[in-house]
Formats: structure tokens, sequence, C-alpha cells
């Protein structure tokens, strides 16, 4: 094999590495976009809703799905309602970079039972 075909080869090997580390950067900033996106919702929406609200009409107002983003929030804030399922969502708006604002909504028997807002950092 000569000198030049091992060059070609690199290079070629190189120009593939590249455009497969670029494709999956772009791949990893949307995929952040879009959990970014389920995760947070406005200080609107969030004071919108009331308790006593039934869970579908809340959950209609919300982004689907849970966000991996929002994980670990369940064990701060206050105490959840004895046999509420809650779901936690992070402010779309705030200007502190060490702190944020958690909106937590918490459900039982297909009602809005709680709503709660806490800083988390």
């Amino acid at each position: 094999m000569s000198r030049k075909n091992i060059v070609i080869g690199c290079a070629v090997t190189a120009s593939v590495l590249a455009g497969g580390l670029a494709a999956l950067a772009v791949w990893g900033v949307r995929r952040m976009g879009e959990e970014l996106k389920k995760a947070d919702i406005s200080p609107r929406v969030y004071e919108s809703l009331k308790v006593g609200d039934a869970e579908a009409d809340v959950l209609a107002e919300l982004p689907v799905g849970d966000s991996w983003v929002t994980l670990g929030l369940n064990d701060r804030g206050p105490k959840p309602p004895e046999g509420a399922t809650c779901r936690y969502f992070t402010s779309d708006e705030g200007d502190d970079p060490d702190t944020f604002t958690v909106f937590r909504l918490c459900f039982r028997e297909g009602t809005l039972v709680a709503k709660d807002t806490f800083e988390s950092s």
C-alpha cells in the first residue's frame, strides 16, 4: 500500500468521523430543545390553573409527556399532598442562572388538588 493511499484513507476516515460528530451534535441540540419545551411552562399558564380544575382540562394546557429535565425535583419543595400524583415544570422566564422557578401541579382522582411554586438550583 502506498503512502498516498494511506493519507487518502486517513483523510476519508477523518471526514466521516467529523461528519458523524457534527450530526450527533445537531441531534443532541434538537433533543435538548424538545426536552426543555416539555419541561417549561409560562407563569401565565401556571396562574390560570386553579385548584379544583379537572385534570383533563389542566393537562390540555400543559406540554405532553414528562421531561428528564425535571427528574429529581420530586424530592424538593413542600411535601406533596397524600395520595396525589404530581408533575413538575420549570418557568420559561427568569434572570438568575443559578436558580430557577419550579411549578408543581398535583392531581388526585381527576382533580388538581395542589399547585406550588418554589425555587431550586
